[in-house]
């Protein structure tokens, strides 16, 4: 489990050993000796560090740096920009000319010159819109990658390696951006793009209206929306029909202020948790979680209750990870319902896949996830994770039944995004609920419409806790008041749940789930000993999974049926040098699940006959069986078996290595083979630890 990043740094690591050891010795012949056998060199990546439970996750990986944003819109026809919602000028942010600040705006080639030379630092991107702005990012600020497998191999050059041994992934921290950056393209090439995935900071607060609520309506519900939805009615009649069952939904938002009187009564858990800062620290300085969360409390009776999941800082920004983390926690926490008004905007967020398994997770598990369809009055497929089919997305109506504005009999879309994975319509548009310091707030959007559908769902888990998402969505839809065309359209989906006769009629009769194989991802492929070992992760359930392999491109042909409890097999039918992609399936009774994507391996079989001799107190040789189809060896090298601070020296064109310089009592080796292949490095295991004794 040691990677490597390739630089010439072998002189100067001899060098500080040299001057730590035996500080009063002169090292300017050691240095000129070992200069030239530094080529291809690199450090050993520092001890893994294993972490679990997603609390003490979000403690190691703190969102703290008060510089980094999510982005900066800016006008091409002046130096004014918007970041994370505030307003700002070029020259002032980067302490810039006006002159150079007016030349940056000319063109997306002149803002990047421009900001590489005001900050080189940061690795900045820019994109001019369709509104005749630039949009600005930084994707690589939090110099952390997440990769979808544990990685027992190349850790790319990292300085800190996390296993997340709860959702068996690899977290990559680096010194700098440029290597951030280098390491991704390097995983994606080797182990594809759907592998890695770069921790990216992102502005989520997306509010249209804010306004101090100065005249309160009555109770039972404040909201309009709420009282729209007629539960209003289900309130008054929930404790006089004994339904005392408790119901827990997750708000996964900017926090809340417990001040306000909707959180009264122990309405909020003291489970909850800021996977931001690592804290138990939820306060909302925000106001949007508040908000959100009030709306749920308003719709709903005492025992519905809400576990507040922080995401966002005091500015509003989040890191994909973060909400991940929260997700899974919410999970474990096995909550009823779970409610995301908020998400990721712009182009970025037509490819964002990042959050899908935990959402597939959670509707495996009889978890719905309402989501917001986002405010630009856009396609949602510019919304994440509203774009996927997986959560119940949920776009915003009127006080009068619209979406917008009416023009010649038509609706018009004026704030919510539309599009085909739009689920159901709800209210919207100035809503009042709580907000900042324990006030009363009005404000507008789809954040506000996604918490009414997860108050209705909560209403459905009181009747029937065990009620499956599928079951869930088809009981909204025989209750939705349509709007626009008949049936499902991608401006309301099904329209909006009005839920007023639920404990009148019950839930309709819904027949046994019958849940198919749950969905497998191979998670890695490792060249080992014995053979290329394949690991993978389900989402969902299986009896036992199928495993299927392609010969140098050829034809898929199944090699293995494995039981369920395991997540890794190994094939051991290969040969040296041999291309092998494979495929998994899940499978449950006589239903056979969606085949994974392949993943490639070339076999790289370790070396044998692995020889070390001793030629003075700082000089060994090395020597080893060749192996065909091999591109070169890699030699381990490093003065302690941690090999904390040893060096990687690539061998091509032959099987022995004379290695100079050695200055530690000790001496440990390994070796193992590489081959290079479209861009891509496959290696073999790495051979036994070999022990020498230098003085």
């Amino acid at each position: 489990m040691r990677g490597f990043q390739r630089k010439n740094i072998l002189t100067v690591m001899i060098l500080l050993a040299v001057t730590m050891a035996m500080p009063g010795l002169s090292v300017r012949l050691q240095a000129a000796e070992n200069a030239a056998a530094a080529e291809d060199q690199g450090t050993v990546s520092p001890p893994v560090e294993e972490l679990s439970g997603y609390k003490e996750i979000s403690k190691t990986f703190a969102l703290n740096d008060q510089d980094s944003f999510g982005s900066i819109s800016v006008d091409l026809s002046d130096t004014s920009f918007i970041k994370d919602g505030e307003e700002g000028r070029l020259e002032e942010e980067f302490d810039a000319s006006r002159k150079e600040a007016r030349q940056a705006v000319r063109s997306e080639k002149d803002m990047e010159s421009f900001l590489e030379e005001k900050d080189p630092e940061t690795l900045y991107h820019v994109e001019a819109d369709d509104e005749g702005k630039l949009e600005i990012t930084a994707p690589y600020q939090t110099r952390r990658l997440i990769v979808s497998s544990i990685l027992e191999g190349d850790t790319y050059g990292a300085s800190r390696v996390y296993y997340n041994t709860d959702d068996h992934e690899t977290i990559l921290e680096f010194d700098s951006q440029e290597q951030t950056k280098r390491a991704y393209e390097q995983v994606c090439r080797q182990l594809g793009d759907s592998a890695c995935f770069v921790d990216e900071i992102y502005y989520v607060e997306d509010l249209l209206q804010e306004e101090p609520g100065t005249q309160v309506p009555a109770a039972p519900c404040l909201s309009w929306g709420n009282r729209y939805m007629q539960m209003n009615q289900l309130k008054s009649k929930a404790a006089a029909g004994g339904y005392g069952g408790k119901v827990t939904v997750a708000v996964i938002d900017s926090g809340i202020c417990r001040t306000n009187p909707l959180f009264s009564g122990g309405r909020v858990l003291d489970k909850g948790w800021n996977f931001v800062s690592g804290s138990p620290d939820i306060s909302d300085y925000k106001g949007h979680g508040s908000h959100v969360a009030g709306i749920i409390c308003d719709a709903t009776p005492a025992n519905v209750r809400i576990l507040v999941l922080k995401v966002t800082d005091i500015r509003g920004r989040a890191s994909l990870y973060a909400v991940k983390n929260a997700l899974r926690y919410a999970i474990r926490q096995k909550v009823q319902v779970i409610n995301m008004s908020m998400g990721v905007t712009g182009e970025q967020a037509a490819g964002l896949t990042y959050l899908n398994d935990a959402i597939r997770e959670a509707r495996n598990k009889k978890i719905p996830i309402c989501a917001a369809a986002g405010n630009d009055g856009v396609d949602v497929k510019y919304s994440y994770p509203a774009n996927q089919k997986i959560p119940i997305t949920v776009t915003a109506i009127n006080a009068d039944g619209t979406r917008g504005s009416s023009t010649e009999g038509k609706v018009k879309a004026i704030y919510a995004n539309y599009g085909n994975t739009i689920d159901f319509s709800a209210p919207g548009t100035s809503i009042i609920s709580a907000g900042r310091g324990g006030d009363f707030y009005y404000m507008t959007g789809t954040s506000m419409a996604a918490p009414h559908v997860t108050a209705a769902i909560a209403y459905l888990k009181l009747l029937k806790p065990d009620i499956s998402v599928k079951d869930v969505e088809n009981q909204l839809k025989s209750m939705s008041r349509d709007f626009g065309p008949k049936g499902k359209d991608k401006y309301f989906g099904w329209g909006c749940p009005i839920m007023g006769n639920l404990f009148a009629t019950g839930i309709k009769k819904t027949s046994p789930e019958k849940t198919g194989p749950g969905q497998v991802s191979i998670s890695g492929l490792f060249n080992k000993k014995k053979g290329v070992r394949i690991s993978w992760k389900l989402s969902g359930k299986a009896d036992g999974f199928k495993i299927y392999r392609s010969t140098s491109g050829g034809k898929f042909k199944k090699i293995a049926k494995v039981r369920s409890g395991k997540r890794s097999y190994m094939d051991t039918k290969t040969l040296q040098g041999r291309k092998y992609t494979y495929k998994i399936k899940a499978y449950k009774g006589k239903t056979d699940g969606t085949q994974s994507q392949g993943q490639t391996m070339i076999r790289q079989a370790g070396v044998s006959k692995f020889k070390i001799k001793r030629i003075s107190a700082a000089e060994v040789t090395l020597s080893w069986k060749k192996n065909k189809k091999v591109s070169g060896y890699e030699i381990l090298c490093s003065s302690s078996k941690s090999a904390a601070n040893g060096t990687l020296i690539r061998v091509t064109g032959n099987n022995r290595k004379t290695i100079s310089g050695l200055l530690s009592p000790y001496c440990f080796l390994q070796i193992r083979t590489y081959r290079t292949s479209g861009g891509k490095t496959y290696y073999s295991a790495w051979s036994g630890m070999k022990r020498i004794r230098m003085r």
